[in-house]
């Protein structure tokens, strides 16, 4: 399972019943319990995969345990889906999110596409909700195409309410909110080459505050992506800040820790220095965790 609605979330469950369920239930954070899923795969032969038949079940698995993933269902429609990191003991965003409406028993999921900053209202995806009783909830797909049948069905436990998340946002409206100045600072601890875990690509930063990023899928060497040096950086106050000179100022990220071999950045909003204030833009994809290891 790479990420749970990612690979969950692939088409259409079957058709209402005569059931409705109330919006606000849905609202909270549920935590993975177990999944059952199952494909098919027709255009086997016992020529080319002797051990099936047309109608076996190509991939099987019952009561998978899935307690490492969290999805949020917010009062303004919005989902994330979250992973449990073993390894630094937290939750971060999987990347995957959108947002969702519940009509009769049916959940559809439109999923924000952040290549063409858009959700997928024309072909959301459907669950059918089996159960939902404020404790828990079970989600039903089905999807029959002429590439193979797939069913999924995922069972999560509710482990916070909408009226807990209506306490978590009081309390995050009292907070301090993002500095309106770029820190000047470029503390050594930061200085370095950076490899995202999530991806190939380096970040480098410089101690002048410069800095550059290098992508082997789309730079064609890592020397000519130091040639542009087109990044600038600063850090302070448990904040790092980082342009990339496309025209979208800073993007700021709380600094979830950071020492002499791991760093984790989560994403919180951009500054456009010609405003001089912070904005709410790519608002979906704050809480987004970035995890680098460092190499020199």
């Amino acid at each position: 399972m790479a990420a749970l609605f990612t690979a969950f979330c692939l088409g259409s469950c079957k058709d209402d019943d005569e059931s409705v369920i109330s919006t606000g239930t849905i609202v909270g954070v549920w935590e993975g319990i177990e999944a059952d899923y199952w494909t098919t795969d027709p255009n086997a032969s016992k020529d080319d995969n002797w051990w099936l038949t047309e109608t076996e079940k190509d991939q099987e698995e019952y009561g998978a345990d899935i307690s490492d993933y969290r999805v949020e269902f917010t009062s303004d429609q919005f989902y994330r889906v979250y992973r449990y990191d073993q390894n630094n003991d937290q939750w971060y965003s999987a990347g995957a999110n959108g947002k969702w409406q519940l009509s009769g028993n049916t959940l559809a999921l439109m999923a924000y596409n952040s290549t063409d900053d858009e959700y997928d209202e024309d072909t959301p995806e459907e669950y059918q909700v089996l159960e939902l009783d404020g404790t828990r909830i079970t989600l039903e797909y089905y999807k029959k195409t002429s590439a193979g049948e797939t069913y999924r069905k995922l069972t999560f436990r509710q482990i916070a309410s909408k009226e807990d998340m209506a306490d978590e946002q009081k309390d995050d409206n009292s907070s301090p909110t993002v500095s309106g100045s770029v820190p000047t600072g470029h503390p050594a601890e930061f200085v370095g080459t950076w490899i995202s875990y999530e991806s190939e690509s380096s970040l480098t930063l410089k101690a002048n505050g410069s800095g550059y990023s290098y992508d082997p899928e789309y730079d064609e060497s890592e020397e000519h992506a130091a040639e542009r040096d087109d990044y600038r950086w600063a850090a302070g106050n448990k904040q790092f800040w980082i342009d990339y000179r496309d025209g979208d100022g800073y993007a700021i990220f709380n600094v979830k820790s950071i020492n002499a071999e791991e760093m984790i950045l989560e994403f919180t909003g951009t500054m456009y220095t010609e405003q001089g204030e912070f904005d709410n833009s790519y608002s979906d994809e704050k809480g987004t965790v970035q995890h680098y290891y460092k190499i020199n």
